[in-house]
């Protein structure tokens, strides 16, 4: 199997009758910079770009065309950029103000021809065999996964590029992340390599879920959360009536003409057996609500644990929250449908503790051990997880469970489970929302419309 590393067989593949078959690499300190232009000078002087970095770029799953202004001493360029072959959008920072008219003139009436020609390129580099390596290790990953995660002491499971004396490397591999990094007797367990694809093992701390009891951050005032307001929407607290635990109220959607709440079971139960009908409050008793004066819901159902999420709805029924506000959520206002979450995807959320935080989508292959004090020990598969863009104020704590996660877009991609610690950083753990809608479809109950 070729690794995409392997340059010298990327000329063939990129000589597809527009582009012809030179190729270089310029080094940087920060990246490397493989560029793929055509020999005979055209009217729109383009070349392929492809950055090769340690988060993903590596197997040419995400590139732009360039499009060069500006003399030798001083280039300046626009680029359109590309998914899977698929356009994301363009960046014109770079230009003057006449290179932009010109550029987005050739935009306008050209652009077909550049999608084309970027699908071509992405249907050459899968045909090559040298694009999909990540999918391998993918299906490798999962195979073995419960074999691992059987192991004591280990408390994750991912896929990435294998880190070597503090040095990421270029080379694909399953990482393993354990309790304690200095366990040799977990070391003995894990293979070096598993079907000929090494591992990777790191320290981790198993996932914690992130209802709370009543803890005053000591970082942001989150008071407002926790006041009955209407009309309500995603991001207050919320929890069950007469527990002293809370965490966020998701998002509320529409089926069947009767309003509902979607979050996480350990936020809205207290403990096992469900019941519905059990009252949902806002706010909870330890925020001075009470079961008479705010109630906002009862229970319906939901999962822990089974169907690989942990997540239920609630039905709204007290006639105050009537004007509740759909697929609306807390400074991040109407969401715009969903999407799949993808690795250095940027994204947000608006949660009861750490109110409105960004981050980066930095997995969605996280497999993890999650321990509740009152519904017991689930293993959840290919979770996102999630890295702030903050170094100092974490994407979530406790109190956040069950806020949604949207994109640049406003889509929903993911619904927040709980945080991990790998090597001494917290990341936030989600679910992907096509799981949790999954979830639902056929369970008898509610189908999950946002």
């Amino acid at each position: 199997m070729k690794k995409c590393k392997d340059l010298n067989n990327q000329v063939e593949i990129l000589n597809n009758g527009s582009y012809f078959g030179n190729y270089f690499r310029q080094s940087d300190v920060k990246d490397n910079m493989y560029y793929y232009w055509r020999q005979k000078t055209d009217r729109y002087n383009t070349h392929f770009t492809v950055v090769d970095t340690d988060s993903g770029n590596a197997d040419f799953e995400k590139f732009f065309i360039s499009f060069n202004f500006g003399g030798t001493q001083q280039i300046r360029s626009a680029h359109i950029s590309y998914a899977k072959g698929i356009r994301t959008g363009y960046n014109t920072d770079n230009l003057w103000d006449v290179e932009r008219e010109t550029f987005e003139k050739l935009y306008d009436t050209d652009r077909d021809h550049f999608d084309s020609m970027a699908a071509q390129f992405w249907n050459n580099l899968q045909n090559s065999g040298t694009i999909g390596f990540w999918d391998d290790v993918r299906m490798v990953k999962n195979s073995v996964e419960d074999e691992l995660m059987a192991i004591p002491g280990v408390t994750g499971v991912d896929i990435g590029y294998k880190i070597v004396d503090n040095f990421t490397t270029n080379e694909h591999a399953i990482i393993v992340y354990i309790e304690n990094i200095a366990d040799v007797y977990v070391y003995e367990k894990i293979p070096p390599t598993i079907q000929g694809i090494s591992t990777d093992i790191r320290e981790g701390s198993f996932t914690y879920p992130t209802q709370t009891k009543r803890e005053s951050s000591k970082f942001w005032n989150s008071d407002i959360m926790d006041t009955s307001i209407a009309p309500i929407c995603g991001g207050y607290s919320i929890g069950p009536c007469g527990a002293n635990l809370y965490g966020t109220l998701g998002i509320i959607f529409t089926y069947q003409d009767i309003k509902y709440i979607l979050s996480n079971t350990h936020v809205l139960l207290e403990r096992p057996p469900a019941s519905p009908g059990s009252p949902i409050c806002h706010p909870t008793v330890n925020f001075g609500g009470d079961i008479k004066n705010s109630k906002v819901g009862e229970y319906v159902g939901g999962f822990i644990g089974e169907r690989n999420v942990d997540a239920s709805v609630a039905r709204i029924i007290d006639d105050r929250y009537s004007d509740a506000k759909p697929n609306y959520i807390l400074e991040l206002k109407e969401t715009a449908g969903i999407a799949v979450a993808m690795v250095d995807m940027e994204v947000e959320k608006f949660g009861r503790s750490t109110l409105h935080t960004k981050g980066k989508v930095v997995s969605t292959d996280y497999t993890s051990t999650v321990t509740y004090p009152n519904f017991g020990t689930f293993i959840f598969k290919n979770q996102l997880r999630i890295a702030s863009n903050d170094p100092i104020r974490p994407f979530s704590i406790g109190g956040d469970s069950g806020s949604i996660i949207v994109n640049k877009q406003k889509q929903i991609v993911g619904m927040i489970l709980g945080t991990t610690v790998i090597e001494g950083k917290l990341y936030t753990i989600a679910h992907p929302i096509q799981d949790v809608i999954n979830a639902f479809d056929g369970s008898g109950s509610v189908e999950i419309n946002l």
